[in-house]
């Protein structure tokens, strides 16, 4: 049976635990209701998060947590501060019960609602939106990662993301068999503008302006000639030389009408 420490011992210890434990205290008068090494106190962080130990976690040292499955009541207190703290537009739903389980927390996003969601989530340092509703207008126009500031308000009204222009896309894809026009790949084509999409727009939705590509051989296309400002004579040049080096036995330049 493990020794009962006397009062100045555990203090000591306690010191000693806190001394890795940053910006912890443990709260007053917890050392009045010690019995033994499963004992357990209760520490404060600076920001207000409440974690318990037992004496003989601290004794390992093992580090306070601010979600324990142990402590549901807890678990939900500290969550709040931890909205408040570092997302103040989400709340925890009224109906969220105090339970043993990280599986799934019900909070409420204070534009969009109820959202379901998993405490790693929360935590994840790279999530800067729990709600993916104001994730998705948060990174829209300006913020976009392919935000052009240069398109004018005409240029956004055209641009390829338009249900309209969607459909064209399937259609081009539906024309090609759904297979690169060069290697016959089926996995993750995608439509290429002979003459560029951004400087030829009387083309834009022309299907003889466009062949259906592999993302490799799209991506392959595009590192020699660069993005922008492209051309049905690049294409054909670049076109020639593939064939010859996949051996194909189709005149593939004939088959997509770019020999004239």
């Amino acid at each position: 049976m493990s020794k009962k420490h006397s009062i100045e011992e555990l203090c000591n210890i306690i010191d000693t635990y806190l001394k890795e434990q940053n910006e912890w205290s443990i709260l007053p008068k917890q050392l009045d209701s010690y019995k033994n090494q499963k004992t357990k106190l209760k520490f404060i962080h600076k920001d207000g998060y409440v974690s318990t130990k037992d004496i003989s976690h601290i004794s390992r040292n093992q580090k306070l947590k601010i979600f324990s499955i142990s402590e549901p009541e807890l678990m939900l207190h500290n969550l709040d501060i931890y909205l408040k703290i570092h997302n103040p537009n989400i709340i925890i739903d009224k109906e969220t019960k105090a339970v043993k389980t990280h599986d799934d927390i019900i909070l409420r996003c204070l534009k969009h609602g109820l959202i379901t969601t998993k405490i790693d989530r929360i935590l994840r340092k790279d999530t800067r939106f729990i709600c993916n509703t104001c994730a998705r207008a948060y990174n829209s126009g300006e913020n976009h990662y392919n935000y052009n500031p240069q398109l004018t308000n005409e240029d956004r009204q055209d641009r390829k993301y338009t249900p309209y222009y969607r459909s064209f896309l399937s259609e081009i894809h539906y024309l090609n068999s759904y297979m690169c026009i060069l290697c016959e790949n089926n996995k993750k084509c995608e439509v290429h503008h002979l003459d560029g999409y951004n400087w030829c727009k009387e083309k834009r939705m022309d299907v003889n302006n466009t062949v259906l590509l592999c993302k490799e051989c799209h991506d392959e296309f595009h590192s020699l000639y660069g993005r922008g400002n492209n051309t049905k004579e690049q294409f054909i040049e670049w076109a020639g030389n593939k064939a010859r080096i996949l051996q194909s036995n189709r005149n593939i330049l004939e088959e997509i009408d770019l020999a004239h």
